[in-house]
């Protein structure tokens, strides 16, 4: 089944602001332009003076804007898309596309992924993704294409770094912050309140602490929701008539509710001159009550209404820490960087649908099915780093470093079927399955991942003169993957059991594979003159490669071939220019051809539907960045990005079990074209007032939930462009502000489980609806 849906174009603002930089000839009086300091290359430079295309986004920004979330984060950035799947995915997958590098279908994943995002993370230099809320931010780093040398596997298309403002040793500061809204759609209010406070402890000891919640009302109404009893059954309409009675509905409104709580603790000893120890440790609670979806094409439900039956609630729970030691040594800085974090998240899943589609031809039909799936996802892991940083005005500039990490991934999943014993001892169906176990549980699985990393990395900078560098780097790394995986059929029993004689149908299977390898960038610029800078880079990104541990024997042996995977590596070649034009113009601009090898997918297998990742073949991704800020005055500005991504399968591949691709296939989830434009407009007021005036547009172009046309999983999303505006007022410590996010309550579909595939548990990923309100702020 093909869904098509028509696509919209951005709004005639956006040329509007196109033709605005006409103004340009009104060069007038001279503005002075924002200067954000990175440490993306390990060293402190300005943004402008990286040679490659890396965005940053300044604290101060990202507050006045109200930038709390991935979401709406996503929408200032040029060139990076986010399947937004709301915040009960949220944990599982960051859903983050940098220059067209995804080939995993756009519908729900609530199994362990068997190997990294393609895109990594970092709080600081810690490697983790976790959809953290946006709150004491110095600023948030975005650096596109493979970054593989300094940042290791996962950093296929690219990285996003969050830095976290330290702690100050030289005055007390305190902010209170709350924010009040309504969602369209919902009945309550949303809230967000939190504080934040600097406190010296003596002349080199400092204290950062902060927390707050988040209290997010739901828009989505579950109606076909069913009523159950006290033990989960579905309760029947007829309770006389248990084999063939419908199940009582219980619709629930407001259904993906969700809250957060948040706290940070940061310490800083500036131990002497040449010593300083930075220690922080990161806190939050989600709790979640369902989807973020809509199912306009079933009947019944509409574009904020689902007939999923059961609730899908779930909560999570993440404790991070990091260590950071730094040295100076005269001729370079040493720093020591160590990390730890355990995630866990207990939820439930509803499967219904799934066992009604696949498994009625063994289990009957039965009339009220409820497939509860207890899911109970766990992560933990500790990451060290050592690294030297050359210090001093030389021709070369250097960084060297050893990296070691350590994880562990493990999945819990428990699938029942409430009433099904009552309903297969009375039933005249003749495929039901009698004397099953007395908790009705149909399905368990127990799977581990682990993986552990040994690398050594390093950059080097040879300054040819004062205009032309050239930098090469390298990463040696060696890897261990484990997979261990037991599997519980308890009413399939000795069938399914491995050995043949097990009542439970246990399937045991267990891996392990070590790995090594190597990968290289070589980078080079050229400054025109003081503010033009031209620049080429070559550079590959991998993700690791890994264990599927699947039975081979047995009645639910899988294919031998898929018990492996390899890595996956992406060659970059990129030109670009990036500077300042007529004194106030900032601009970056990019080509960019990436050639992607062994793609991984994460899929199940054929036979018994485990979570495996496996290689397709190759792909490329061509196109072209542009991000231009434009100081009209030096109080007014508009930034204009866009991006143009075509990516595509370069090969056919087919793997056991039927998952397959076709040269020319595009990228899910990759947009071709993706506009943002915004513009900021600061007012100072007679009676020592300050207003800010801010919209921004987001446009995203049409794209696909998977690979191949006429696949189950395949659907076209519509194109669809989000505006947000705020004025904020300030006086010395207060600022209030009025802000309307998705001012035009656009509805955008991000990802899509099919008709054709889930029945009545086809949705559509979706947006949050316009949401309006305000906030206040004071610092002490």
């Amino acid at each position: 089944m093909r869904v098509v849906l028509k696509k919209k174009p951005l709004s005639a603002a956006v040329t509007g602001a196109v033709l605005a930089s006409g103004m340009l000839a009104q060069a007038a009086q001279a503005v002075v332009l924002e200067e954000v300091m990175v440490t993306a290359t390990k060293r402190a430079v300005s943004a402008q003076e990286i040679p490659y295309n890396i965005s940053a986004l300044s604290g101060d920004d990202l507050q006045d804007q109200g930038i709390s979330d991935l979401s709406k984060l996503t929408r200032s950035i040029p060139g990076v898309s986010y399947v937004d799947t709301g915040p009960r995915n949220a944990g599982v997958s960051s859903g983050l596309i940098i220059r067209g590098l995804n080939a995993n279908p756009l519908g729900p994943n609530d199994s362990i992924n068997n190997t990294s995002d393609p895109v990594s993370t970092y709080l600081g230099d810690m490697p983790l993704f976790v959809n953290l809320q946006l709150k004491d931010i110095e600023r948030v780093e975005v650096l596109r294409g493979p970054q593989g040398t300094l940042y290791g596997s996962g950093s296929l298309g690219g990285t996003i770094r969050y830095i976290h403002k330290e702690p100050d040793v030289t005055e007390f500061s305190a902010q209170v912050n709350t924010r009040i809204s309504n969602t369209k759609g919902s009945s309550g209010l949303n809230t967000d309140t939190d504080i934040v406070a600097n406190i010296p402890l003596n002349d080199d000891m400092a204290l950062r602490i902060g927390g707050g919640y988040v209290d997010n009302q739901g828009f989505v109404d579950a109606k076909g929701r069913y009523a159950l009893d006290s033990t989960g059954k579905a309760i029947a309409v007829n309770p006389a008539d248990v084999a063939n009675s419908a199940p009582v509905l219980a619709p629930r409104e407001d259904a993906n509710d969700n809250s957060v709580t948040h706290a940070r603790a940061s310490f800083l000893w500036d131990a002497s001159e040449e010593v300083k120890i930075l220690a922080n440790y990161f806190y939050q609670k989600d709790e979640v009550g369902g989807r973020q979806v809509g199912s306009p094409q079933i009947a019944g439900a509409d574009d904020y209404s689902h007939l999923i039956p059961l609730d899908e609630d779930l909560e999570s729970e993440v404790h991070a820490w990091s260590l950071d030691v730094e040295v100076e040594l005269g001729f370079a800085s040493f720093t020591s960087s160590t990390s730890g974090y355990d995630y866990d998240s207990l939820g439930q899943k509803d499967n219904t649908q799934s066992y009604i589609n696949d498994f009625s031809d063994y289990y009957g039909n039965f009339p009220r099915w409820v497939v509860a799936s207890s899911v109970d996802y766990q992560r933990e892991g500790i990451s060290q780093e050592f690294r030297l940083t050359s210090a001093g005005d030389s021709d070369i500039d250097w960084v060297a470093g050893l990296y070691y990490t350590d994880t562990e991934n493990n999945l819990f999943q428990n699938d029942s079927f409430p009433g099904y014993n009552e309903w297969a001892a009375v039933t005249s169906d003749p495929v039901a399955v009698t004397g099953g176990p007395a908790n009705e549980l149909a399905y368990s699985l127990d799977q581990s991942l682990t993986f552990k990393e040994k690398a050594a990395f390093g950059e080097i900078t040879y300054h040819i003169t004062d205009s032309w560098q050239m930098t090469g780097g390298a990463r040696f790394f060696s890897q261990t993957v484990g997979s261990d995986t037991t599997t519980l059929l308890p009413y399939c029993g000795v069938w399914c059991s491995s050995d043949g004689v097990n009542p439970l149908g246990l399937v045991e299977a267990e891996l392990e594979r070590d790995l090594s390898d190597s990968i290289f960038k070589f980078n080079t610029s050229y400054d025109v003159n003081d503010d033009i800078m031209l620049y080429f880079t070559w550079a590959e990104g991998f993700r690791h490669g890994g264990a599927n541990a699947l039975p081979t024997a047995g009645n639910f042996a899988e294919d031998p071939s898929l018990n492996s995977f390899d890595a996956d590596e992406a060659t970059n070649w990129e030109v670009g220019a990036k500077g300042v034009l007529f004194e106030r113009v900032e601009f970056t601009a990019s080509l960019f051809y990436i050639d992607w090898q062994d793609i991984i997918i994460n899929t199940t297998s054929p036979v018994a539907s485990f979570p495996v990742a496996v290689n397709g073949d190759e792909a490329e991704s061509k196109g072209l960045e542009l991000e231009v800020k434009y100081y009209f005055d030096q109080d007014t500005t508009m930034t204009l990005g866009y991006g143009y991504v075509e990516a595509e399968l370069t090969k056919d591949f087919s793997v056991v079990g039927g998952l397959s691709g076709n040269k020319g296939d595009q990228l899910p989830g990759v947009p071709k074209h993706s506009v943002m434009v915004a513009f900021d407009r600061f007012q100072d007021l007679s009676n020592g007032m300050e207003l800010k005036y801010h919209l921004n547009a987001s446009y995203r172009d049409e794209i696909t939930t998977s690979l191949t046309e006429g696949s189950a999983d395949y659907a076209v999303l519509d194109a669809y462009t989000i505006w947000d505006a705020s004025v904020t007022l300030s006086k010395d410590q207060w600022k209030a502000t009025l802000f309307i996010d998705n001012l035009t309550d656009e509805r955008a579909e991000v990802g899509h489980r099919t008709e054709a595939r889930y029945g009545n548990g086809a949705f559509d990923y979706i947006n949050r609806p316009r949401t309006a309100g305000v906030g206040l702020a004071y610092t002490f």
